[in-house]
C-alpha cells in the first residue's frame, strides 16, 4: 500500500513536485560535473584511470549494434 502523499503535495499537484525533484536531480548532476573537472585538472591520469576501473567495475558492457 502506498502512502498518500502530505496535503502540501496534493494541493501544489504532481507537476510542481516533479519540477522540484528534477531540479534536484540538475543539481546533483552539476556537482558530480563540478568534482570530475576538480579531479581532472587536478589529478588528470590518475582521475581518468580511476573513472574507467569504476565503469569497467559497475557498469554493464554495452550492448552490439543490431
Amino acid at each position: 500500500m502506498v502512502p498518500a502523499l502530505p496535503a502540501t503535495f496534493a494541493a501544489r499537484g504532481m507537476d510542481d513536485v516533479q519540477r522540484a525533484l528534477v531540479a534536484i536531480l540538475n543539481l546533483f548532476h552539476q556537482l558530480a560535473i563540478a568534482v570530475a573537472h576538480d579531479l581532472h585538472y587536478a589529478y588528470p591520469a590518475e582521475a581518468h584511470a580511476e573513472v574507467l576501473s569504476w565503469m569497467q567495475q559497475h557498469m554493464p558492457p554495452p550492448k552490439p549494434a543490431e
